[in-house]
């Protein structure tokens, strides 16, 4: 090999190495760029999944918040169940303050049912039950004491008196 070729072998690889220096070092560039916009989004991503843990967070605490809402409202409304049970048998036994005992008794499966659970049965209801079965009975001491007065002998008349205005049929 001759020196004019080593010459030109050494300026080839030398024009070579210096094209692949210039490109490497744009490559690396290239790479130091994208290696900072792996790092922001990294730390995009980092704060994105801080967000959503502080979201998990602040949900599981309205949960447990709706929960003890929804138990008190729960509470609430047993009481305030228990106490329209206690105004409704307050208002039946100011109904039936007006009646005996034995008018009582004409409805006591009603009254009973109404105890247990007074939107079962309506107090009007069992008023009116009363109310019927007291005229019922009025009506049957009424019909009783006018078939007690009647007077069989006096509807049959007397037949012993010689009446001219009697008619004999024989």
């Amino acid at each position: 090999m001759d020196e004019a070729m080593k010459v030109e072998i050494q300026s080839a690889v030398a024009s070579v190495l210096a094209e692949t220096n210039s490109k490497w070092e744009q490559y690396y560039a290239q790479l130091q760029a994208k290696n900072a916009e792996i790092a922001q989004l990294e730390a995009d991503k980092a704060a994105v999944e801080a967000e959503i843990e502080q979201l998990r967070a602040d949900y599981e605490a309205a949960m447990a918040k709706q929960s003890l809402a929804e138990a008190g409202l729960a509470e609430a409304n047993e009481k305030l169940g228990e106490m329209e049970k206690v105004n409704k048998q307050n208002e039946l036994n100011a109904a039936l303050a007006g009646f005996t005992d034995e008018e009582k008794a004409y409805a006591k499966t009603e009254i009973e049912s109404f105890t247990n659970d007074p939107t079962s049965v309506e107090i009007n209801s069992i008023t009116g039950k009363i109310y019927a079965e007291i005229g019922r009975k009025s009506r049957e001491n009424v019909k009783h004491e006018e078939n007690s007065e009647i007077d069989i002998f006096s509807i049959a008349g007397d037949f012993s008196s010689d009446s001219d205005d009697e008619v004999s049929i024989f």
